[in-house]
C-alpha cells in the first residue's frame, strides 16, 4: 500500500474505474434508511474550516464526549439555526441527566431506557445514550457498531473519516476543512457505508472489552469502532497495514468511501 496524498491510497485502477462510473450513473433513487434515520435534505457540502482539531472535537465524532460537552454543542448549534419541528430526541436524555444529577438515579436510569424506544435517535445520539447507561451500571446484552472513525497521518497532520450506519459522514482533511455528508442520495456512496459496517462488524465485536489505544499520529492509523458498549480501538504503522489483512482490507474500503465522496463532490462544484 502507497501513501496518496489527502487520498490515504493508491487503489487499484479498475476498481476507481468502477466507481466512477457507478457515481456518473447510479439511480437517483433514495436507499432504505436503517430504522431510526431521519429523512433530510441530500448534501454533501463543506461546513467550515477549522482552526485545529480539538481533542474535543475527536471525542464527539467517536460520541465519547460526556452529556455536558454534547448539550453545550447542541445550544450553541441551535443559537445559530432555525427551531427544528417536532420532538427534540435529545430532550429524553436531557430529562435523564437532569434526574441523576439530583441523586435520582432509578429514575434518571429508567428515563434513558425509556429513550432507547425512540426509534428518531440517531446513531450518535444513541451512542450517548448508552455511554450514560454504561456510567450508571447498565450495559447491552451485545453491543452494535454505531460508528467508525479513520484517523489517518497526511503530510504531519491527521485526517478524520467518521462514518454512520444512517448514511451520515464527516471527512476532516489535512487542511483542517470539514466536508458534510448527509443522507445523500449517492446510491453508490450509501453501498459503500453498508459494506463498510458490514466488514467492521466483526473486527467490532473481537475485542470482548472496550479498548483505548494510543497511537503515534505521525506514522501510525487508529481505526475506532464505536459501539453501544464503549469504544474499541486499533492502531497500526501506515507501513504495515497490509492488503491481506483485516484491518488492511477494511481500511481500502474506507478509502474507496472517502475517494468516491470526494468524486460527488467535485461533481457537485463545492
Amino acid at each position: 500500500m502507497k501513501k496518496f496524498n489527502n487520498l490515504w491510497l493508491i487503489i487499484p485502477a479498475a476498481v476507481i474505474v468502477v466507481v466512477v462510473v457507478i457515481v456518473q450513473f447510479a439511480s437517483k433513487e433514495d436507499p432504505t434508511p436503517e430504522p431510526g434515520a431521519v429523512a433530510q435534505a441530500p448534501q454533501l457540502t463543506i461546513k467550515r474550516k477549522l482552526n485545529r482539531v480539538s481533542p474535543d472535537f475527536v471525542r464527539l465524532l467517536m460520541a465519547e464526549a460526556d452529556f455536558g460537552t454534547v448539550d453545550s454543542l447542541r445550544r450553541r448549534q441551535q443559537a445559530n439555526s432555525p427551531a427544528a419541528t417536532g420532538p427534540d430526541p435529545f430532550n429524553k436524555l436531557t430529562a435523564a441527566q437532569d434526574q441523576l444529577a439530583a441523586g435520582n438515579k432509578a429514575q434518571g436510569v429508567a428515563l434513558l431506557k425509556e429513550a432507547l424506544n425512540d426509534t428518531t435517535q440517531t446513531p450518535r445520539l444513541r451512542l450517548l445514550n448508552w455511554r450514560m447507561l454504561r456510567q450508571n451500571g447498565v450495559a447491552p446484552a451485545q453491543a452494535q457498531l454505531l460508528g467508525l472513525v479513520f484517523e489517518v497521518p497526511v503530510e504531519g497532520k491527521l485526517e478524520y473519516l467518521a462514518v454512520y450506519p444512517d448514511f451520515n459522514a464527516r471527512y476532516i482533511n489535512n487542511e483542517g476543512r470539514l466536508f458534510a455528508y448527509n443522507q445523500g442520495q449517492s446510491e453508490v456512496v450509501n453501498k459503500l457505508i453498508v459494506e463498510l459496517f458490514a466488514q467492521a462488524s466483526t473486527l467490532a465485536t473481537n475485542t470482548e472489552a472496550p479498548t483505548y489505544t494510543d497511537f503515534d499520529a505521525s506514522s501510525e492509523i487508529r481505526i475506532s469502532y464505536c459501539t453501544t458498549a464503549g469504544i474499541k480501538q486499533q492502531a497500526k504503522p501506515f507501513a504495515q497495514v497490509t492488503e491481506d489483512s483485516p484491518q488492511g482490507k477494511l481500511f481500502i474500503k474506507a478509502t474507496v468511501l472517502l475517494q468516491t465522496l470526494t468524486k460527488v463532490l467535485s461533481e457537485k462544484g463545492e
